[in-house]
């Protein structure tokens, strides 16, 4: 059981003593409608809103030439009969190339029971004028590397690529995302091979690095320093990465699954950093065998922070000070708070859902959970102080408060959870969930 974050129904009694004591009217139901907004309050929402959906309602082709990370595509003229596809609660941010499409596509959604949704003024059009980044589906990555200059970042949408990739040039490879951005090398060859210093490798899955009669890996390194590869998980390699007289290389961040040799050195003599201090960690080893008792940069203060307690050797003189002991998965933290429902009556049992992933550091923070009462006033239900997200974790609890309802007052109340700084209070994640009295 993951500790401190958990912690016993303390104060709901107040709480409820608290609601009765309020007084509200119920408003009248407003007809709902869609917001209007910039790219650049778009691109904020894409920050601080870990859960919005991002919609682009253009066609296959156009989503291919170039679109937002881990955008969904659902043509307009498509939608009317995929509305099954998104959630009617869920915040919809909509875009497509210019602006009209997804204005109609909005209005589709309002009209059909969406709550929260917002069209994306100016399209992909602005969105790239304002120098946002979009991803593109390159028929081959080998034709988008040797299209490149020196120093230019690629930004590789999702799919599976069956190719034998080779990066000669100092550039930035980059995946939409870890689990879906696939390099296959198809039993033929590395399916990777780097030739070139100063090249960054990030969010690839890189598989069948092997053939026949000779070993071959998901990632080679040959004859390179000053290269980082982080956020990859190679699995089903002959060698996961392998190093041909390279060094001062940094690895990090990545999965080695079920390889025949997760590294292959041709050196003892060749250092690399194969992992990113504390708290950050190191990589994924499934051979490590090492426990988790222990939390801290030297690992010897009580407690777990999915951190290894003892370093993982990869080879001569080169170890992975903190190895990880859950498979990394990209992301930011965040924080979801939901119901079970949205509206209640005097006498129902209300299940209060907790979700936390906390994918890429241990974290020291506080965790204060909260409801915003109809007469706007808030009582508070936990302050925690002192708490401790391992790194990697993925907690999900659907029923993490249940209490039974009294007759109080009918009026809109609101959970508020949030992950503070603790000697700030700045807010690192945050989430709200409304439900009715009735």
């Amino acid at each position: 059981m993951e500790k401190r974050i958990f912690i016993s129904s303390i104060g709901l009694i107040l709480l409820l003593a608290s609601l009765l004591a309020s007084t509200s009217q119920l408003q009248s139901v407003q007809a709902v409608e869609y917001t209007d907004v910039t790219v650049a309050e778009a691109r904020s929402m894409m920050d601080s809103l870990p859960f919005l959906v991002v919609l682009d309602v253009r066609t296959q082709s156009e989503y291919d030439s170039g679109h937002i990370r881990n955008a969904k595509l659902i043509p307009v003229t498509e939608l009317p009969g995929r509305l099954g596809e998104l959630n009617q609660t869920d915040d919809i941010l909509v875009y497509c190339g210019s602006g009209g499409r997804s204005r109609t596509a909005s209005q589709i959604l309002v009209d059909n029971g969406f709550l929260h949704v917002y069209n994306m003024l100016g399209g992909i059009a602005a969105w790239t004028s304002e120098g946002y980044v979009v991803y593109i589906r390159y028929s081959s990555i080998q034709q988008a590397i040797n299209d490149a200059a020196e120093g230019d970042a690629l930004l590789v949408s999702s799919g599976t690529y069956v190719e034998n990739v080779v990066v000669n040039k100092s550039i930035s490879l980059i995946g939409e995302e870890m689990s879906n951005t696939i390099i296959n090398g198809n039993y033929t060859d590395n399916a990777m091979t780097v030739t070139a210093n100063n090249v960054t490798i990030s969010h690839f899955t890189i598989i069948n690095g092997v053939a026949d009669g000779a070993p071959r890996s998901g990632i080679e390194l040959y004859d390179v320093e000053h290269c980082i590869v982080s956020n990859n998980s190679l699995a089903n390699n002959t060698c996961g990465i392998s190093l041909s007289a390279s060094s001062s290389n940094k690895l990090y961040h990545n999965n080695f699954i079920n390889n025949t040799v997760h590294v292959l050195p041709t050196s003892s003599l060749a250092v690399n950093i194969w992992d990113d201090g504390y708290p950050f960690g190191g990589n994924y080893w499934s051979n490590y065998t090492g426990i988790d008792s222990f939390l801290g940069p030297a690992q010897n203060l009580v407690g777990s922070d999915g951190i290894g307690d003892t370093p993982h050797l990869v080879y001569e003189d080169n170890q992975d000070n903190y190895p990880l002991m859950r498979p990394f998965v990209s992301g930011n933290l965040t924080v979801h708070i939901y119901t079970d429902k949205y509206s209640y009556h005097a006498g129902e049992t209300v299940h209060l859902g907790l979700e936390i992933t906390n994918p890429d550091s241990v974290k020291y923070l506080c965790f204060a959970l909260w409801c915003r009462l109809p007469d706007g006033s808030a009582y508070v239900v936990m302050h925690q102080h002192s708490t401790i997200l391992p790194i990697g974790l993925v907690y999900n609890n659907a029923v993490f408060k249940t209490f039974s309802l009294p007759d109080i007052p009918v009026g809109t109340y609101t959970w508020h959870v949030a992950l503070l700084v603790r000697a700030s209070h700045l807010a690192l994640a945050n989430d709200m969930a409304e439900w009715m009295f009735s």
